[in-house]
């Protein structure tokens, strides 16, 4: 968290630390998902949620995920 507030990021709320992250996302009615687990960002995006996957060396290989490689990235496609 000092991270995120050192660089100035706005969040409501961290959720950290779940291996199940679909269920938590509906029930706190998550608009944008971030990760850089493929798994994740594949069982996010199947309960309809809009899901990034941010690239990283181990996850080249999901070709049907939304990617992003960069948080200035991130916010251009909340930009769009």
């Amino acid at each position: 968290m000092k991270w995120l507030d050192k660089h100035g990021f706005k969040y409501h709320k961290l959720l950290m630390g779940i291996s199940d992250k679909g269920p938590v996302c509906e029930k706190e009615n998550v608009t944008l998902f971030i990760d850089n687990d493929v798994k994740h960002v594949k069982e996010v995006l199947s309960r309809g949620i809009d899901s990034l996957l941010m690239t990283d060396s181990y996850n080249g290989d999901c070709k049907d995920c939304k990617r992003v490689s960069s948080w200035e990235e991130v916010y251009e496609y909340i930009s769009r």
